[in-house]
């Protein structure tokens, strides 16, 4: 997938228009965690680098050189980041629920990794 260059900046995709995105080789709990960890660490730094002027610019999302979708970086965030990851956890809720599970154990796990980091 591509992107619009025009828009640049500390929440965008590298220059050239290419995502640059390999996965990273996970074997174990404890290498997927720390890997979680690194890249909301890296989130929350490029979100606090970037102003509201910036969060308010139009970001493109081309595919093959043809125009998915334009919105500005902010709903884009909101729309497709956020609105995904709530997606996924009431999957897990709904799995656990299946499987007869409590679905507070993650919930659980992401406070004691929250506040370990202070």
């Amino acid at each position: 997938m591509d992107h619009d260059d025009s828009a640049d900046g500390p929440v965008g995709l590298r220059a050239g228009g290419r995502a640059s995105l390999r996965a990273a080789e996970i074997g174990n709990r404890q290498q997927l965690l720390a890997e979680f960890d690194k890249g909301v660490t890296e989130a929350r730094k490029a979100l606090a680098g970037t102003s509201d002027p910036d969060m308010l610019k139009d970001w493109t999302l081309l595919a093959g050189g043809q125009t998915i979708f334009t919105m500005p970086r902010v709903a884009c965030l909101r729309g497709m980041v956020l609105n995904h990851m709530i997606h996924h956890r009431a999957q897990l809720t709904v799995y656990y629920r299946l499987l007869k599970r409590s679905s507070s154990r993650p919930l659980r796990a992401e406070r004691r990794r929250n506040a370990a980091r202070g």
